[in-house]
């Protein structure tokens, strides 16, 4: 998966993950050879794992974290969204000792990518405004706020409103609308 920013707000806090990755295939050849050794090192055969990683100005991959765990922001949501491997339930019965491989075959293809709500702007929140049809793309929405309480304007991950699941068309599209995301979703305050 691949994520997204808010260059204005704050160029480390991911607003979003999108699924597939577009990153060149030597990134993600050698990311995999590197985390698959880790696995090797730990006996680890089974279960969730969310691990990041940059790719350094010597053009070389560096592992920045391995957690035993899914992943936030909606990650397993967006990626059964995207192609139907379902991580929850694969998780569920890999930790009962339960046939769990069933769940991590993809059913379709497609492009998604979570998005976490935030605001431009400080001050009370009084709804959400959707532009250019982008509305219907959400097939999973929470929203953690209410109208009428105080919202942060975007710097770190607690000033978010609440997540999303977006549905696009092609990588093309979903690039294209989350680089704009925050225009396309926009939180109304007052």
């Amino acid at each position: 998966m691949d994520q997204h920013h808010n260059m204005e707000r704050n160029p480390y806090a991911p607003i979003g993950l999108s699924y597939p990755s577009i990153q060149e295939e030597k990134y993600r050849k050698d990311a995999q050879s590197q985390i698959q050794l880790i696995f090797d090192k730990l006996g680890m055969l089974f279960g969730g794992f969310n691990f990041e990683y940059i790719i350094g100005e010597d053009d070389r991959v560096h592992i920045l974290e391995v957690g035993p765990r899914n992943g936030g922001n909606l990650i397993p949501d967006t990626v059964q969204y995207a192609c139907g491997v379902d991580m929850i339930s694969a998780s569920i019965c890999a930790c009962v000792g339960d046939e769990y491989k069933k769940f991590l075959k993809p059913t379709h293809e497609g492009v998604a990518s979570s998005y976490v709500i935030h605001s431009m702007t400080s001050g009370t929140f009084s709804g959400i405004r959707y532009h250019d049809g982008i509305e219907k793309q959400v097939v999973y929405k929470a929203i953690f706020k209410r109208e009428g309480e105080q919202v942060n304007s975007f710097h770190v991950g607690l000033d978010c409103l609440g997540g999303m699941v977006i549905r696009f068309d092609n990588v093309s599209q979903m690039n294209d609308e989350m680089s704009r995301i925050w225009d396309l979703i926009e939180i109304q305050t007052c």
